[in-house]
């Protein structure tokens, strides 16, 4: 037993007339646009699903670009110099001030991803919830299918009639064509907004990268202080 929808079953069909032929060529337009947003849909899946795994490669390779940068920066400025004791322990005492510094690098490119990945949330729901929408009217279809079966079944001209009566009492097919289009620009706008996104994050790296490379100098304007200062230190205790 088929159970009633309260919308439909409460709904106030338009009769109208129509010829045996045009019922026959509005539910193969139906069918058509049906057809033709599951067509959409499924090439739409593939397709975030394409970008989805290109857009985490570009972050992946953009931050690890301005990783390496940061760490070469590390490693010149930083390294132990086994021929030279002074600036070793100069290092040893800063060691503290390069952690800390290398920290806060790592801190503010969590921050950077994170703004990134969620700057494409709103345009990833409005897909979501146009693609919801297209869903809900072919299940609609299927449902008033099977309604207008039961209620006429042993004939199937009638069954047919009160289907396209359905159909056309709520504009299915430009409903569903409207829905389409709704979808395509969607997807152009999440296709923008992934764009810009690689972009922003590209710029919020290259600013944490120079946020680093000024604590950096800092701290070598420190550690050479540290190492002349030893040098004086020694010099003066040398023996006339």
């Amino acid at each position: 037993m088929l159970l009633c929808n309260e919308y439909f079953c409460n709904k106030h069909l338009t009769r109208i007339s129509l010829s045996a032929d045009e019922v026959n060529n509005l539910l193969q337009l139906y069918e058509m646009s049906i057809n033709a947003s599951l067509t959409l849909s499924k090439s739409d899946k593939e397709l975030l699903n394409s970008w989805t795994e290109q857009h985490q490669v570009q972050q992946v390779n953009v931050t690890t670009k301005y990783r390496l940068q940061m760490n070469r920066h590390k490693d010149h400025s930083f390294r132990r110099a086994d021929i030279d004791k002074k600036w070793t322990q100069c290092v040893d005492i800063y060691l503290e001030d390069i952690k800390r510094s290398e920290h806060k690098y790592y801190e503010d490119e969590s921050k950077c991803l994170q703004t990134a990945n969620g700057q494409d949330k709103e345009k990833r729901k409005a897909v979501d919830q146009v693609e919801k929408e297209i869903r809900k009217w072919r299940k609609s279809f299927r449902y008033l299918t099977r309604l207008c079966s039961v209620d006429h079944p042993d004939n199937e001209e009638d069954a047919k009639t009160c289907l396209v009566e359905y159909m056309e009492e709520d504009n299915y097919n430009s409903t569903l064509q409207r829905l389409m289009l709704l979808k395509l620009d969607a997807m152009g706008q999440l296709y923008i907004e992934l764009t810009s996104t690689i972009e922003h994050l590209e710029e919020c790296l290259k600013t944490n990268l120079s946020g680093y490379l000024e604590r950096t100098r800092s701290v070598l304007d420190s550690m050479y202080r540290c190492y002349n200062g030893r040098r004086k230190e020694d010099s003066s205790n040398v023996p006339l």
